[in-house]
């Protein structure tokens, strides 16, 4: 009798260690990443952390990553240097509001329920960051998702200095699209808008402050901005103009007359280097296919040009 409780003893304690070493297999398991996006949170140290991060998105300097998630409805902001993978920016200042009432126009008031954010277009200067910030919805039974919210923060260490809406449902409104930077802490921020197909650059500054609007301008990078409303770019040609007025304050001579005339532009990036001075290099391919490259010197007050 007692070899048979014995046995009976060892196999109930072989039946627990099998249940036991299943259980915390099975915990194993779920502990592993199983989607592209939580294989790249792995990747970066925040797979299995207190924070649920929801997106990602490349920084406007694409050699940075941004990582954005939520503990209960604080928004967590991650940010690191993609090929070193060290974390370079953190954010944990902002309390989300997750429901919105719209105003549909005739008296009717709709709420909607934020189920999760997106990041894009973050710009990080000094200790200031700015950053775009989507709220999307899934209480439309026609759509899967639907931006519910779109908000422009400009914050300074963990403390919101500024936050400007610019759309909610129904999308009739100009929404917040692309930020560029600009001169020193001064940035771009394109609004588009669908129901009218046209779009709109705006001046900000770090501090919060809104300077300028302006209709209908392009913004690229061949261009320079070299104080908050005046830039140099070139086109045929180097130009100094007033982004903000339109106005052209000088045009120089064509730099390229001694190339044939259906030489093909590939590229022009300009840089300072002097304080009276930009540097152009502007990257061209003859007909032939033959490649070719020129570097000027360009006057910021007058627009002569000397080659490099």
């Amino acid at each position: 009798m007692k070899i048979k409780r014995l046995i009976l003893g060892l196999l109930l304690v072989g039946i627990m260690t099998s249940c036991s070493d299943s259980d915390s297999s099975e915990k194993d398991v779920e502990k592993m990443p199983s989607t592209a996006f939580e294989e790249l949170l792995a990747d970066f140290g925040l797979f299995n952390t207190s924070v649920k991060y929801e997106s990602y998105s490349l920084g406007v300097d694409t050699n940075t990553v941004y990582f954005n998630g939520r503990v209960k409805d604080k928004l967590i902001i991650n940010g690191f240097n993609r090929k070193s993978k060290t974390n370079i920016y953190s954010y944990e200042g902002l309390v989300l509001d997750t429901i919105i009432d719209v105003d549909e126009g005739y008296g009717v008031i709709s709420n909607h329920q934020i189920t999760n954010f997106s990041i894009n277009s973050i710009h990080k200067y000094g200790d200031d960051c700015s950053f775009i910030l989507w709220g999307w919805t899934s209480d439309d039974p026609r759509w899967a998702q639907k931006a519910a919210s779109c908000d422009l923060y400009i914050v300074s260490g963990q403390m919101t200095k500024t936050k400007v809406t610019s759309s909610s449902i129904p999308q009739k409104e100009y929404y917040f699209n692309i930020v560029s930077p600009w001169f020193e802490n001064a940035f771009m921020v394109q609004t588009y808008c669908d129901f009218d197909i046209k779009s709109k650059w705006r001046c900000f500054t770090m501090d919060g402050v809104e300077h300028y609007e302006v209709d209908g301008r392009y913004m690229g990078n061949d261009r320079i901005p070299i104080n908050l409303e005046e830039c140099i770019y070139f086109s045929s040609s180097f130009k100094r103009v007033n982004y903000k007025t339109g106005k052209t304050i000088w045009e120089s001579e064509e730099p390229l007359t001694d190339l044939p005339a259906d030489i093909r532009i590939d590229k022009v990036e300009f840089e300072h280097t002097e304080t009276d001075f930009v540097v152009c290099i502007i990257n061209y391919t003859l007909e032939n296919g033959i490649k070719g490259e020129r570097k000027y010197n360009v006057d910021i007050a007058t627009g002569a040009f000397t080659k490099i």
